[in-house]
């Protein structure tokens, strides 16, 4: 009988514990006690926001593999800027010092026929474009052979290229225009080079009529891989 009490008694117990906190809940005698408190519900919008914010920030991973950026150089050079590997120095340094990620290289032929085209250093499909650093579209796929959307005129700080200022690319029909030899491109000054017009929304964007001192000082266009 007693082992029964004590029983009865620790079952009672916790009905009249959950009775006073119905009260203290607001809950009338003969009401049944909500499932869960208030925020509940709060609780499981907070995880569907959460799961909304992980999409998006999906989403825009994914936008930024397809858009990627190209500019012009804010400096100048002569045509003896080192090579391939010295003008991709140039186009890291300026979009480093600007904040643009990735890694970006200057859009230069260095001889050799198609092998040496700049647009093979590019992604090629899969969706990737590039834009300006003010969002214009440039560019809805590799650049080899197409005409800019939009004139690649901005710098990496998103200044405007004076009219004028023309860009080194070495694209030629003919022998020669990169500043040097196929073992040794832009490297000499005393060759003449091929150039192209920043602000053109034609193909004279990369390839312009004729060749110039490679004295002279132009500018780079530098796209992010």
């Amino acid at each position: 009988m007693r082992l029964r009490a004590i029983q009865a008694a620790m079952t009672l117990a916790p009905l009249a514990i959950v009775t006073a906190c119905g009260t203290l809940l607001g809950v009338e005698d003969g009401e049944p006690l909500p499932s869960r408190i208030d925020g509940g519900e709060a609780a499981e919008g907070d995880v569907d926001a959460s799961a909304d914010v992980a999409s998006g920030d999906a989403d825009a991973g994914a936008d930024a593999a397809r858009h990627k950026v190209v500019f012009v150089t804010e400096t100048r050079h002569t045509g003896a800027f080192g090579g391939r590997a010295g003008a991709d120095a140039i186009c890291d340094d300026e979009a480093k010092r600007n904040d643009l990620a990735g890694t970006f290289v200057a859009y230069v032929h260095v001889g050799g026929g198609a092998v040496g085209h700049p647009a093979l250093r590019l992604a090629d499909g899969g969706g990737a474009s590039w834009m300006r650093v003010d969002g214009h579209l440039a560019f809805e796929d590799n650049p080899m052979n197409v005409a800019p959307k939009a004139a690649l005129e901005l710098t990496a700080d998103g200044g405007l290229v004076p009219a004028g200022d023309l860009v080194w690319t070495g694209i030629y029909n003919g022998p020669g225009g990169f500043c040097g030899t196929v073992s040794d491109p832009w490297s000499m000054t005393v060759l003449d080079g091929a150039f192209g017009d920043p602000h053109a929304v034609t193909a004279a964007w990369q390839q312009t009529t004729g060749l110039r001192p490679c004295t002279t000082e132009h500018r780079l266009y530098c796209f992010q891989q």
